[in-house]
């Protein structure tokens, strides 16, 4: 998997479509999603053509295979960003809810630092349904 996220290098000669296929894109029902490129190009400015493309490819995805396997490559996450980019993650966590529930097979959130991992197990049982929190998957691989 870790081959997949290698293989997302930004360019100089990459126009902003360019980066944003390579942030996010889909291969069978897998939807890859690389933070370290995310983190380069969100501001206030881009939050809302990165969630467009994000959801165009799940829409797409799941258009053709029912659900989507999610497959988010976190390496470079830290608590800075997660403070920095907390309004576009509400948004898309709603959004997802609201306009494409039941699509998601399996998330799968790979090298996850361990600071987002104890995070994310205190506010699961919180605020993410039962049946959510089954589907997805932290790894420090």
């Amino acid at each position: 998997m870790n081959e997949f996220f290698k293989q997302q290098t930004i360019l100089p000669t990459d126009t902003f479509p360019d980066i944003l296929v390579k942030m996010c894109s889909a291969k069978g029902r897998d939807v890859f999603i690389n933070y370290a490129i995310f983190k380069l190009i969100a501001s206030q400015t881009t939050y809302e053509r990165i969630l467009s493309h994000v959801f165009e490819i799940v829409k797409q995805t799941a258009k053709i295979y029912g659900t989507v396997i999610a497959r988010l490559y976190m390496k470079t996450l830290t608590i800075a960003d997660l403070d920095r980019h907390k309004p576009f993650l509400i948004n898309a966590a709603r959004r997802l809810n609201d306009e494409l529930p039941d699509t998601l097979d399996a998330c799968y959130i790979y090298k996850t630092p361990f600071v987002f991992a104890q995070i994310y197990n205190l506010f699961a049982s919180i605020a993410i349904d039962k049946e959510t929190r089954e589907k997805v998957k932290l790894t420090s691989e």
